[in-house]
């Protein structure tokens, strides 16, 4: 506020003058940032069956959808993130940051587990909070983690071995050499993985790996429905 009550002026001095009002302030106005509209769904065809795609941008890169806890749920190793989308509508419903490259999923006690596929060892996220709670894992994983046997199993092929881990505790309870043996599969009661010499066993109680007689010398990828193993 400006005084305005009179000034006494000793002999010789000068008054000063009244300060001027300072000019008024100009208003800030945020500018309007566009928002950009969630891509919709296309109808497309999966051979004779109808369907929808949807376009996730150039930065995503999915690499392995999966549905659990009543929605779909796709890793964007390039994003560095895991999306999770309602299965009917197909709107996302979270965005979840996943260092390290995610790529490959399992469910094991109540949650939603991700490999670092650029990175080193599984994200647990919690479906609840759509948020990891927990990492596991200090080496770089190789092909999809398998439930078996009431744990978390995950091939480390350039570490040469294979992690057992507890998903309740968050914690690794084995680390078994793999002895050149890559990826893994559950077939019935079985932990099936790819050896030197084709497919082989694993004894999850011995730590120990027997040879199956099949012609998968030289394959490179591992994958099962439960009952039947594909070798490529």
């Amino acid at each position: 506020s400006l005084n305005l009550r009179p000034q006494v002026v000793g002999p010789g001095a000068t008054s000063s003058p009244s300060p001027s009002p300072s000019p008024s302030a100009t208003p800030f106005v945020r500018p309007t940032i566009p928002v950009t509209p969630p891509p919709t769904p296309v109808a497309t065809t999966l051979g004779s069956l109808a369907g929808r795609s949807l376009a996730l941008g150039g930065d995503a890169a999915p690499i392995a959808v999966t549905s659990a806890f009543g929605s779909m749920w796709v890793a964007d190793i390039h994003a560095n993130d895991v999306r999770r989308y309602d299965a009917a509508t197909m709107a996302e419903l979270a965005r979840i940051d996943v260092a390290g490259g995610p790529a490959w999923f399992a469910v094991a006690d109540d949650a939603l587990w991700v490999t670092s596929q650029n990175g080193t060892g599984l994200s647990r996220i919690d479906p609840a909070t759509n948020t990891v709670v927990a990492h596991v894992g200090d080496v770089p994983p190789c092909a999809a983690p398998v439930v078996a046997f009431g744990s978390l199993w995950q091939a480390a092929c350039d570490a040469n071995v294979i992690l057992r881990i507890n998903p309740v505790q968050n914690t690794i309870v084995d680390t078994i050499p793999s002895d050149g043996h890559l990826f893994l599969a559950l077939v019935g009661q079985e932990l099936v993985t790819l050896g030197p010499d084709g497919l082989a066993r694993l004894d999850v109680a011995k730590r120990t790996f027997t040879e199956v007689r099949a012609p998968a010398a030289g394959a490179d990828f591992l994958a099962s429905d439960g009952t039947t193993v594909w070798v490529h």
